[in-house]
């Protein structure tokens, strides 16, 4: 066993004796089928006869156990459906919460019930952005410098290591060009709390066909179309051009309606919309590689091709993304 093994090991044993202090009675834990995720927390099933918890480890080094408690908290006041938190111990990083199920957004999304489901969705955006008591817990913006870096990562992890591609000057004025008018374009939107991973394996099918959010610990202040775009061109599930151009005519609609975007076009917002997918895609791409060749872990290979389309297929609608759109567009070729 090796030493991280161990050491996990030991974060685990101590989880169990936790979640025993809290719940009385016997109880039987076991890892959460479909919770090892992508990150480093790691959740476990809690179940006591009829009843079931959810038990996080989320090491205090690196994950933000205050913010998610805080959050979870204002959320509900706002009448967002997010888990119960019944107990939490932020020296340890653990937290115990109610059970949502295992029913994902991304698990019973089909074509008869994908425009539902999704109205839902967004119309559940709208309270959170609203709301002044987690913008006050996540006044950190979503801004150039952290989406200049997230962007650098494509030519780091993608291009570099994954694709083994040099990058000579040419090529890096042409992606120096693309990610400044990213970078504009993120910031010239209104700034709301964005969720920053609002997509349909991080949000819950509840009885009654209500949505539940989680994992909103990451909130931060950033442009209004950026959970839109994690919604509607989400990497692991894409629905056709016209459909996703009806939903976010649809959600500029909503977001008019409750006070935001006054001045700006459906136009302007459409344009938002598609430069934030490319910015989001352009860092999907970077993750996804990253987690198969730094972490060798290869279940993410099936995703690349899928926000690459995505590149291809938005650059080809702005002039000002030509050479990009030829560059990605040869890229898909060598994948086929």
């Amino acid at each position: 066993m090796s030493e991280e093994e161990d050491r996990m090991d030991q974060r685990q044993e101590a989880l169990y004796k936790w979640v025993v202090s809290h719940i009385d009675g016997n109880v039987a834990i076991g890892p959460l089928v479909g919770g090892e995720g992508a990150g480093i927390r790691r959740y476990f099933h809690v179940r006591q006869g009829a009843n079931t918890w959810v038990a996080v480890d989320a090491p205090p080094a690196t994950e933000k156990l205050s913010e998610f408690v805080s959050l979870a908290s204002i959320l509900k006041t706002e009448g967002i459906l997010v888990p119960d938190v019944i107990a939490c111990d932020r020296s340890q990083g653990f937290i115990l919460v109610t059970d949502f199920g295992n029913r994902t957004l991304l698990s019973v999304l089909h074509s008869n019930n994908v425009d539902r489901y999704y109205k839902t969705a967004l119309e559940t955006l709208i309270p959170i952005y609203q709301s002044k008591e987690a913008r006050a817990v996540n006044s950190t913006r979503l801004g150039g410098a952290l989406l200049r870096n997230e962007l650098a990562q494509f030519s780091e992890w993608y291009l570099k290591r994954y694709c083994d591609i040099i990058i000579d000057p040419g090529l890096r004025k042409m992606l120096d060009k693309v990610f400044d008018a990213l970078i504009e374009n993120a910031d010239a939107q209104e700034q709301v709390c964005c969720h920053r991973d609002y997509h349909s394996d991080n949000l819950m099918v509840l009885p009654d066909d209500r949505i539940g959010v989680i994992d909103f610990q990451d909130m931060m202040m950033g442009p209004i179309t950026y959970d839109a775009v994690s919604l509607l061109r989400d990497c692991y599930v894409a629905w056709p051009d016209a459909q996703v151009d009806r939903w976010v005519g649809s959600f500029y609609s909503m977001l008019r309606e409750s006070g935001f975007l006054e001045g700006v076009s459906l136009d302007l917002f459409t344009r938002w919309f598609d430069w934030m997918g490319m910015q989001r895609h352009i860092k999907a791409t970077a993750t996804f590689a990253a987690k198969v060749e730094r972490d060798g872990d290869e279940r993410y290979l099936e995703f690349i091709p899928t926000t690459l389309l995505y590149l291809q297929k938005v650059s080809a609608r702005y002039p000002e993304f030509s050479d990009f759109h030829a560059f990605v567009k040869e890229m898909n070729r060598e994948l086929v």
